[in-house]
């Protein structure tokens, strides 16, 4: 991407945007990634002033332009590598991080705000935001296979 390594070298893109255009363009071919810096060229000043999510947006429309098989596939494998984890955090208590598809990660975010708010309209006074998912009890809902459209990992 010999337009982006300009604008790297003259300053006219950092290191994190100039990565931003890689990323964006790594699932096309090397001739592919060649024209879409072409048309991006951002040598020229393209981006000047523009922040994170232009230059995202615009790098994905134009490999999308180049070749839209390898874009949506793109799209496919990462939902097939969607994972929930568990970490430990301090006074016993845990971070739960789920890397999800859009649509399950919306259903699963109005899911745990339709129960905060069933609970918050049941007289429980926290905010919405710490009432949500566990109840005033303090025991764990239980969970429910296929809820919000989430399948188990043996699926």
């Amino acid at each position: 991407m010999p337009h982006t390594l300009a604008a790297l070298n003259t300053g006219q893109l950092n290191e994190w945007r100039a990565t931003l255009l890689v990323k964006e363009t790594a699932c096309l071919s090397a001739e592919d990634r060649c024209a879409v810096d072409e048309e991006l060229a951002a040598d020229t000043g393209t981006f000047d002033g523009a922040g994170d999510k232009t230059i995202i947006s615009a790098a994905r429309a134009a490999a999308y332009r180049r070749d839209p098989r390898s874009v949506t596939q793109r799209s496919a494998r990462a939902a097939e590598e969607r994972h929930v984890s568990l970490r430990p955090a301090p006074d016993t208590m845990t971070y739960l991080t789920a890397l999800l598809p859009v649509a399950q990660g919306v259903a699963v975010h109005a899911a745990l705000s339709r129960r905060a708010d069933t609970l918050r309209s049941g007289g429980d006074a926290r905010t919405r935001d710490r009432s949500w998912p566990m109840p005033s009890s303090n025991a764990p809902p239980a969970p429910q296979e296929g809820s919000a459209g989430l399948r188990s990992s043996s699926s």
